[in-house]
Order: C-alpha cells, then structure tokens, then sequence
C-alpha cells in the first residue's frame, strides 16, 4: 500500500461525515491491514479520541468487551447494555472539544463477531446513533468481508476497503530495502522456495535476514537450497515457516529500516 491509499483511508476514518459509522478492511493475515488502521490511528486528527478492542479477546462476551473498551477511556462500565456504555462515552470521557465529540473504535479479529449475538451487536454497533451530538466511527478488520460473518448486520451501512498481500515482487523491494546487505540472487531464490509457504513480509524478512546470515558467515560453504531447508526447521521470532504470518507490514524497531509501503 503506497502513501496516497494511506491518505485516503486516514480522510476517510476522519471524515467529519456523522452518516459514515462503520470502516471494514480485509484481506490476507500477511496483508498487514490491521497494522495499517493502527499506524493512522496512532497519530488522530485534532478532537478526534481513538482506542482499540479485540473481538477475539472478549471470545463472544458484549460485557467483558465493553469493560476493555472502557477501561481504554479511563472508567468503568457494568453490565452488556450498549445503550449506557455510550451514554457513559458522552458524559465521562474527557473531549478535547466538549462541543465537537467524535471517537473512532477499532475492533480487530472481526472474524469473531460470529460468537457473538446478532442483536447484541446489531445494538452494539447502532445504539450510538440516539446521541445526536456524538460522531462514533466503528473499524473492524477482518481476512473477509464484514457480512460474510453476520448476514444478520447487512441492513447496517457499512464502507469495506480490501487490502490486498504485496506480490512476490513487491516483498522482494521491501525486503532489500528492509535488510540491503542480503545478496539479490539469494532474495530471489528465497522467495520463490518461500513465498508458498508464508506470504507476510515481516516473517519473510526473518527466515530470510537469518538465511542470509547463516549463510554469509560459513562464507557459502553450501548450496542455497540447504541454508533455505535449514532455516524453514527454525523458530524464528516466534513464529515458525507455516504458522499463521504476522498481521503487520514493516516497522521501525530500533535500529531496523522502517518500510511503511508494499506498492
């Protein structure tokens, strides 16, 4: 995703249109989708208040999910009543314009609004709408479209954007910029034997950066193909070759190139 898609998402998570109340982007874990809505939300346009929830966390409990979210804006809730835990947004929060309210709530693992009740969420998701000078903007994240979860929530507006994995040519220009000391001809290789297996860019950047290291420190002493097999049987950052790729694109850790785009 290049710069211009990020902009225009971010204009749209903050568009001052009150009818616009629910964002859904989706695509593949190794997309990075979830990683992106939180690096746009980490820096919020003026008066805007942004938290974070998880529907896999609250594994299908309206209340213990409305206690997370409150404890994110500094005070407690009771109970799975949507209508009072929004009631308690309007009056106890502290706004920094008391007279334009507007939050955006990021919900993550969107795929796990099927433990939940229809009417619940249906209550959870609208119910905000009787506070009139209250502006709430719903963004879940999902691997597929929102209604492919709850057929019962398709009367809600909802505005989807794919986020679509980088190709194997774009994760080759993120991964030498990333990491510019591994070979060319060894990145190729790479992902060609790899990209079957996982297509998340930061887990390909690990089994290869490590591939590479391994490599060059035995100063080629084997063929290509037996450093890569090596390497597919090691836990690298927590995260073995075929296990679920991590759902963020490249960030800056310390001392790491920061790569914000797949495009």
């Amino acid at each position: 995703m290049d710069e211009n898609q990020l902009k225009r998402i971010r204009m749209l998570l903050f568009s001052p249109a009150r009818v616009i109340s629910h964002v859904h982007v989706f695509g593949e874990d190794g997309s990075g989708r979830s990683e992106y809505i939180r690096q746009i939300l980490d820096n919020p346009e003026e008066n805007w208040i942004c938290i974070s929830g998880d529907f896999l966390y609250a594994d299908g409990s309206l209340k213990l999910l409305l206690e997370s979210l409150a404890t994110s804006l500094g005070f407690k809730t009771r109970g799975d009543r949507a209508e009072d835990f929004f009631n308690n947004i309007y009056s106890k929060v502290e706004w920094p314009d008391e007279k334009n309210k507007k939050i955006v709530i990021f919900l993550d693992n969107a795929q796990s609004i099927v433990d939940y009740a229809p009417a619940s969420m249906e209550c959870f998701l609208s119910s905000h709408k009787e506070i009139s000078d209250l502006t709430v903007r719903f963004v879940t994240s999902a691997p597929s479209s929102f209604l492919e979860y709850h057929n019962n929530l398709i009367h809600l507006s909802t505005i989807e954007i794919h986020i679509p994995s980088p190709s194997p040519e774009q994760t080759k220009h993120l991964i030498s910029q990333a990491n510019p000391s591994i070979n060319s001809k060894f990145l190729h290789f790479a992902i060609q034997s790899l990209f079957m297996y996982s297509k998340s860019p930061n887990t390909l950047l690990a089994i290869i950066s490590e591939a590479w290291r391994l490599y060059d420190e035995r100063n080629a002493p084997l063929p290509l193909h037996r450093n890569l097999s090596i390497i597919k049987n090691r836990n690298i950052v927590g995260c073995e070759l075929g296990c679920n790729d991590k759902d963020y694109p490249f960030r800056k850790v310390n001392d790491r190139i920061s790569v914000l785009s797949n495009g």
